[in-house]
């Protein structure tokens, strides 16, 4: 049997009446049951939970007493940028271009957001879709630029423009030039 301190019983009933919680509910009643000498077996018939949960909120409570009851949210990722941060990149990408805050190049990139948001915040990302968002939540659209083969030589192509147009001023039918 445990002991108990009287405004720990009390802290539990007043969790056990007053919680909108159903789970917080059940959890302060097995304990509850647990201080007055009831078994594990008896409290889990009584509270309806597995022994494996029941043992859990036993050490928790053992462990943590009455924090053991504090709330954590969930489904909440981790930030690494504040929300007054992103909203001041978000107004730095809509009003200003790369050379006006001292980095090079005329257009934004995420290559130069990322050197920007790890100067002046310190804060690295592992992958390129939080920069895509930024951009995104700006009202910005990434442009993927123009390849072109670096073997491609303009000499070789324009000699070959000519000949197609060589070859098809003898044919009827129409020609589609793709390069």
């Amino acid at each position: 049997m445990c002991k108990y301190t009287t405004e720990e019983i009390s802290f539990l009933q007043q969790i056990n009446k007053s919680s909108p919680k159903a789970y917080l509910r059940k959890k302060a009643q097995a304990l509850i049951l647990k201080s007055k000498g009831y078994k594990r077996k008896e409290i889990q018939k009584i509270v309806d939970v597995k022994d494996s949960q029941l043992g859990y909120w036993i050490w928790q409570w053992h462990k943590h007493r009455q924090h053991s009851f504090d709330v954590k949210p969930k489904n909440q990722y981790r930030r690494y940028l504040t929300l007054t941060d992103r909203q001041e990149i978000i107004q730095m990408l809509r009003n200003k271009k790369p050379k006006d805050i001292g980095l090079e190049g005329e257009y934004w990139s995420t290559r130069l957001l990322k050197v920007y948001i790890q100067a002046k915040y310190q804060v690295s990302y592992k992958t390129d879709q939080s920069i895509r968002d930024l951009f995104k939540e700006a009202g910005l659209s990434i442009q993927k630029p123009i390849t072109k083969d670096i073997h491609q030589s303009d000499s070789k192509r324009q000699e070959f423009i000519g000949l197609v147009k060589k070859r098809s001023l003898n044919t009827t039918g129409r020609v589609l030039l793709s390069w």
